[in-house]
């Protein structure tokens, strides 16, 4: 089940998998100092907390900090890797925006749905565009033909114009599509600004 997060340089990643995670601890992609978070805690938490995701030899060496003293409070969790969550413990807020809920769907997609987080408009649009292409492409077949088996002279003009009348009523349909779908791009576009804001400043931008 992927349920991980972790971020490095000021970047959020995943969802992962419990395995994935672990592979990216072994490589060294995941350093002990990187933050991590798993779906169903309230606060990110550093990957060496994390219990059996890195080996004694790779803590070996690093500067152990004093054990942080133990906390009721709900801010805070540390976690088991790949057996839930262990006993709280305090931290000092971590200045990183919240995962974003997970691509397989679930609780937060819901959720996300019920606060207007997840726009369902665009998906909606979509289908009427091409539901009224293809009523305009049959609508028009069988008008031009129902024309031209009049025989006349207005018949087969009729026909034409039912069949110019096709790619005018899609491109038409088109417009209009674009034109509501543009709205939810802005939306989206200014989610994706704040979220930028909400990031943590790297070491090197403090540092400056």
């Amino acid at each position: 089940m992927a349920d991980w997060y972790y971020a490095k340089e000021g970047r959020q990643y995943g969802p992962i998998t419990s395995t994935q995670l672990r592979q990216l601890a072994q490589s060294g992609e995941l350093q002990p100092d990187d933050l991590v978070f798993k779906e169903g805690g309230t606060n990110w938490t550093q990957a060496s907390t994390v219990q059996g995701l890195f080996s004694p030899e790779r803590l070996t060496g690093r500067a152990v900090a004093p054990e942080p003293a133990r906390s009721t409070g709900a801010d805070a969790q540390a976690f088991s890797f790949g057996a839930g969550m262990s006993a709280p413990v305090h931290e000092e807020p971590v200045r990183i925006q919240s995962p974003p809920p997970s691509a397989e769907g679930g609780s937060n997609f819901f959720i996300d749905l019920l606060l207007f987080r997840r726009m369902v408009a665009p998906t909606i649009i979509l289908i009427l565009f091409y539901f009224s292409v293809i009523s305009a492409i049959l609508g028009g077949l069988i008008a031009a033909l129902m024309s031209l088996l009049n025989g006349t002279v207005v018949g087969v003009l009729m026909a034409l114009a039912y069949l110019i009348a096709i790619p005018v009523s899609i491109l038409f349909y088109r417009l209009m599509a674009e034109m509501m779908v543009v709205v939810f791009r802005i939306y989206e576009t200014l989610g994706e600004m704040k979220k930028q804001q909400d990031k943590p400043e790297k070491p090197d931008d403090k540092a400056a």
